[in-house]
């Protein structure tokens, strides 16, 4: 196996494709070279991916984040980020790359994220696609507070119970909590 392992990476060291692996903490463990030059990360760095989309905010490189306030941005993407076994979606570089960017992840929350370069696509079916992901990135959204919903929040609880149960067997619940008429609190006294 140890053979498999390390043939796997140095495959994925020698293409133009980002891969990258986040442990159940979203800490970056591995990132190829080519993932690491799109972030601006050197190859012993380990950080948070928060830690990186500041910094490369910041630094005006890195991912193109459409949001008047950063910080709500990112907060808004954390409460989504990991929480479905896989998920695609596309996203710009300051460089003026494009990339359809793949996240799946595992059981204990280790998250592999791959992502190709598709700038030579049509212009105008990116746009297509890009105001379909915004739209469905608003579905999963509360307009006032930017994190996940309600119905992210039911589709994901939908999700964990079709898949098969674990070997493990780890018990679990959920607790739901509606409060009749709070939107008359909310009005009155505020969100």
């Amino acid at each position: 196996m140890d053979s498999v392992l390390k043939t796997l990476v140095q495959m994925f060291d020698g293409t133009s494709v980002l891969v990258a692996a986040y442990d159940e903490f979203d800490r970056l463990r591995y990132g190829n070279p080519a993932f690491r030059t799109a972030f601006f990360l050197d190859e012993t760095e380990t950080p948070l991916w928060s830690e990186i989309m500041r910094r490369n905010h910041g630094a005006g490189r890195g991912s193109v984040i459409r949001a008047k306030d950063f910080e709500a941005w990112l907060i808004s993407t954390q409460s989504r980020r990991g929480k479905t076994g896989f998920r695609a979606y596309e996203t710009d570089l300051v460089d003026g790359r494009w990339l359809w960017m793949t996240e799946t992840v595992r059981g204990d929350g280790w998250m592999l994220c791959i992502a190709s370069d598709i700038t030579g696509l049509r212009a105008e079916d990116r746009a297509v696609r890009q105001d379909r992901d915004f739209a469905v990135k608003t579905s999963y959204t509360d307009e006032l507070t930017g994190i996940a919903n309600r119905r992210f929040v039911t589709e994901r609880i939908e999700e964990m119970l079709r898949r098969p149960p674990s070997k493990a067997g780890v018990p679990g619940s959920i607790g739901l909590l509606d409060i009749d008429h709070f939107k008359l609190v909310n009005d009155r006294h505020g969100h």
